[in-house]
């Protein structure tokens, strides 16, 4: 599986997500999705995991999914938000849900896979950033499987960056992580205009020599990708997230 960056707002009584907060939300995640190249994956942030009820008893399953389809689009075309007509269908027992995604006991979850571009990984973080704004009563936790995020993980809310940590050793070292601007890491898109796409079989795989196999793993397993990413010497274009929160707190429990 391709690296990830996962976030989660937890279920408690202090988050908080309405279902107009949700619409900006989703509206955002829609441009963040549109509007760039994904070479793993796309963002996918939902506080609802939506699936068909087939015991309905319109039995075909192709006949279902196309009612379902039909009585979404006419709740939409009324003004409904998302979340009501979810509600709604789930309330005529034409879908089942579980509520915050595909995460036990979040109000919402998602992820994006984006293996080693780190292009992809700060478009996630800084759509998770302005989500948190829309949302200003909800703590966004964010946790990145690799190195874009120098933290793991990070709470969001408001703007505003939090880092919990447990000893004094941790506080010094969070300490000189932000001091030195270094949290996000700083990125040029520039490097990732030809990034490959991720790719999860290898073709040929079964017909290799073992050491054939071996050789191709060591690499294959981590980036995902069947060639060499290109990373031109020369910078033309900094992008600093660090610059972009409203601010960073380090805390100790």
């Amino acid at each position: 599986m391709a690296r990830r960056l996962l976030c989660f707002v937890a279920a408690n009584e202090t988050n908080y997500v309405s279902d107009e907060e949700w619409e900006e939300i989703l509206k955002l995640q829609h441009w963040y999705s549109s509007e760039f190249f994904w070479t793993a994956g796309k963002p996918a942030l939902k506080m609802f995991a939506v699936f068909p009820n087939l015991d309905h008893p319109l039995a075909d399953e192709n006949e279902l999914m196309e009612y379902i389809s039909k009585r979404w689009h006419d709740l939409r075309s009324t003004g409904m938000t998302e979340n009501a007509i979810i509600r709604k269908l789930h309330n005529e027992k034409l879908i089942l849900i579980k509520e915050g995604g595909y995460h036990d006991g979040c109000l919402l979850s998602g992820s994006v896979r984006v293996a080693n571009n780190e292009w992809n990984a700060y478009l996630f973080t800084e759509f998770i950033l302005k989500a948190s704004i829309i949302a200003k009563r909800a703590a966004f936790e964010l946790h990145d499987e690799g190195e874009f995020i120098q933290w793991r993980p990070v709470m969001i809310q408001n703007g505003t960056v939090h880092i919990n940590v447990k000893s004094r050793q941790q506080y010094r070292r969070a300490e000189q992580i932000v001091g030195e601007n270094e949290l996000f890491a700083l990125i040029d898109p520039h490097e990732f205009d030809d990034h490959p796409d991720y790719r999860t079989q290898v073709y040929g795989f079964r017909r290799m020599e073992r050491q054939e196999k071996r050789d191709l793993l060591k690499y294959w397993n981590w980036h995902g990708y069947d060639s060499d990413v290109h990373h031109p010497e020369k910078r033309e274009m900094i992008y600093d997230l660090n610059k972009k929160v409203r601010e960073i707190r380090i805390s100790m429990s």
